[in-house]
């Protein structure tokens, strides 16, 4: 379960208004605001920025991800809305069982699209903001976008449906190869919006793990080495497809998570994983050979009876492998959570192969010491 934060972005204050449904009255987003007796209809609108938590030990800050939306030009989000007539979401909503009464009357899966980078983003129908002042409304949002039509590139199939009382939620599949995995990003429920004098913010979290590989030569092999080549460098047996449920506006997480998947690695290149609980079967594996000078050495080859000078002398090892779990660290990684970073170091030395890992929130570093693992 992780939980997102919404003090940063503060709801604006509620300013009562008779709503006039008249097309030539609207106000489009990004226009200003009436000051009018009777103000006119006050168009929705919506902006986005990525959040990347650091842990300063004490307490989880929330710092941005990207100056603007951090959406791709062109890119759009999918939006949920609940009007709650004169009630607080408080009371559409059961913490203790994770439900809710309310349904996604206001919008369900609205695409909007991020057309102009720093403006607001666009869609349509628009919608406008309840008559009543004591009207409220509760939104919330992921991205990519995904209907019928590109389920199938996003991986992604939103579950809520019409005239359903729940939060939304998404079964989810990673792609195979890095260039097509998906980036997927969900906010927090804003609860309790009213007409606005400004827009709707959403601060967007990462819902998916980042783990990436290093190969290091430690110097007392690098002294001997002409060249390394790494031939495979995998994870294996990872769960590749989950769902992601809100447990409460500010909580998600993942569960029926399936599948045994094996992902290539190249060396420094990060992959954007299944959230899961690493079993003792998820193992990270390498193959490489290690090419040696030898200042013309002369050696015997058996059966030869021929003594022969070589420069150079390649060693190949395949499947040295660490159970991921116990990859040393300061505690053992035993789950990889959302929104988070997963560094795993391969330390090739002279006399032993050592495996150690960083894991951090997504954007801050740390530092750990190695720990060998003998290689057989």
């Amino acid at each position: 379960m992780v939980r997102m934060h919404t003090t940063t972005y503060p709801h604006y204050a509620s300013t009562p208004a008779r709503l006039i449904m008249s097309a030539l009255l609207a106000v489009a987003c990004g226009s200003e605001p009436h000051t009018d007796i009777v103000q006119q209809p006050e168009a929705v609108c919506f902006s986005t920025n990525v959040i990347q938590p650091v842990d300063d030990g004490a307490t989880r800050l929330s710092t941005l991800y990207d100056a603007t939306s951090g959406i791709p030009q062109n890119g759009s989000i999918g939006i949920y809305g609940y009007y709650h007539d004169n009630s607080s979401w408080a009371g559409h909503y059961d913490a203790s069982a994770h439900t809710t009464d309310a349904k996604p009357n206001f919008m369900l899966n609205q695409q909007a699209t991020n057309a102009t980078p720093g403006s607001y983003y666009t869609y349509t129908p628009l919608k406008y903001w309840p008559n009543e002042s004591g009207d409220r409304v509760s939104f919330v949002a992921y991205y990519p976008y995904t209907d019928n039509a590109n389920s199938s590139a996003t991986g992604i199939v939103p579950l809520l449906t019409e005239n359903v009382a729940a939060l939304p939620s998404y079964r989810f599949t990673v792609k195979n190869l890095p260039a097509d995995q998906v980036d997927f990003l969900v906010s927090p429920l804003l609860t309790d919006l009213q007409r606005a004098s400004d827009h709707v913010h959403f601060p967007l979290y990462h819902a998916t793990a980042k783990v990436y590989i290093s190969v290091i030569v430690n110097d007392d092999l690098r002294q001997q080495l002409a060249f390394y080549k790494i031939n495979n460098l995998q994870l294996t047996n990872l769960k590749n497809a989950g769902v992601l449920t809100y447990t409460s506006a500010t909580d998600y997480g993942w569960s029926e998570r399936s599948g045994s998947q094996s992902y290539a690695f190249l060396q420094g290149e990060p992959q954007l994983l299944l959230p899961q609980t690493l079993s003792d079967g998820v193992c990270l594996t390498i193959d490489y050979s290690l090419t040696f000078n030898t200042a013309g050495t002369v050696y015997q080859y058996e059966g030869t009876g021929q003594a022969v000078a070589v420069d150079q002398y390649t060693y190949a090892i395949t499947g040295a492998t660490a159970q991921l779990n116990t990859v040393p660290v300061a505690a053992p990684i035993t789950e990889w959570l959302p929104n988070h970073v997963y560094h795993y170091i391969i330390r090739l030395g002279a006399r032993n192969i050592s495996f150690t890992a960083q894991v951090v929130d997504w954007g801050e570093k740390v530092e750990t010491e190695p720990v060998s693992v003998e290689e057989d």
